[in-house]
C-alpha cells in the first residue's frame, strides 16, 4: 500500500511559523479560502463514502472468513442490525480510490498551510480531523484487499467454480445473435434461484450480502456478482460476457 501520510517534526513546524512571520503577510482572503476548501473536502469525503446506491438490504452472516466489503459498505437498519448497502464494494471502483488519494493530498496541503500561517492555525484541528477520517477510509479499503490476498486460493477456487456454472446457464453467443434464446427462460434465470452453490460458496455469498435459498441456490445475476467480486480481488476480468460459449 502506498504511504500517503507525511509526518512533521514539532520543532520544524515552530521554526516555520517564526520564519513565516518575518517574511510574509497572510492574504486577507486566506481564512475564507481555507473555509471553502475544508467544506469542499468534507463534502467530497461524504460523497466517497456514500457513492454506491443502497440496493442490497441483506444482513451478512459470519460463516465464512472471505469478505469483499468494508465498514463503509455497511448500513444499519431500523432494528440496529447491519446490512450490506452497496451492490459492489467501494474499493471495487479504482476511480473512487484515486479520488480519495487526491483528497488526502489536498488536505495535507491545507494542513501545512495552517501550520505555517498564524491566521489559519485555528482551523488546524478541523483539518486534522478530516485528514484522519480520509486516511482511515483509505486504510480500510487497503486492509480488505490484504485480507483477500491471504485467502487468494479460496477466492480463485470459488471464481473458477462459479464461472463454469454461470457459463452453463447462459445461452450460446450464436443463439443471442440469431435471437433464438428463450427470453422468458433468460428472465427466470436472471431473477430466480437456479445456480446451486457448494456449502463454501453459499457461506461466502451470505457473508457478502447475497441472499441464498434454503437449497443453496442463487440467481444467475447474484452468482455473477459474486464471480465479479472474486475477479476484482484477483485482478482478473469482471466482464461476464467472457464466460459465454460461442
Amino acid at each position: 500500500m502506498e504511504d500517503v501520510i507525511e509526518s512533521t517534526e514539532p520543532g520544524t513546524a515552530t521554526s516555520a511559523v517564526q520564519k513565516q512571520k518575518r517574511t510574509r503577510k497572510p492574504s486577507p482572503n486566506s481564512n475564507a479560502a481555507l473555509k471553502a476548501k475544508l467544506q469542499a473536502a468534507k463534502e467530497k469525503i461524504h460523497e466517497l463514502e456514500s457513492r454506491a446506491a443502497p440496493v442490497l438490504q441483506i444482513k451478512p452472516s459470519t460463516d465464512e472468513t472471505v469478505t469483499f466489503f468494508t465498514e463503509m459498505d455497511l448500513g444499519i437498519d431500523k432494528e440496529g442490525k447491519t446490512y450490506v448497502k452497496n451492490a459492489y464494494p467501494l474499493h471495487y471502483n479504482d476511480k473512487v480510490r484515486q479520488d480519495l488519494v487526491n483528497e488526502i493530498d489536498r488536505l495535507e496541503t491545507a494542513e501545512k498551510d495552517a501550520m505555517i500561517n498564524p491566521n489559519l492555525s485555528g482551523h488546524l484541528g478541523q483539518i486534522k480531523e478530516q485528514l484522519t477520517k480520509a486516511r482511515n477510509t483509505l486504510d480500510k479499503m487497503e486492509e480488505v484487499k490484504d485480507k483477500i490476498r491471504v485467502n487468494k486460493d479460496t477466492v480463485s477456487k470459488v471464481r473458477n467454480s462459479l464461472g463454469e456454472k454461470i457459463r452453463e446457464s447462459m445461452p450460446k453467443l450464436s443463439a443471442m445473435m440469431n435471437r433464438t434464446a428463450d427470453a422468458h427462460d433468460e428472465a427466470m434465470k436472471m431473477t430466480m434461484p437456479c445456480i446451486e452453490l457448494t456449502p463454501q460458496e453459499a457461506g461466502i455469498a451470505k457473508r457478502n450480502g447475497i441472499k441464498v435459498s434454503s437449497d443453496r441456490k442463487v440467481s444467475r445475476t447474484q452468482a455473477t456478482m459474486l464471480w465479479q467480486y472474486c475477479g476484482n480481488a484477483l485482478g482478473e476480468t469482471r466482464d461476464a460476457e467472457t464466460l459465454r460459449r460461442d
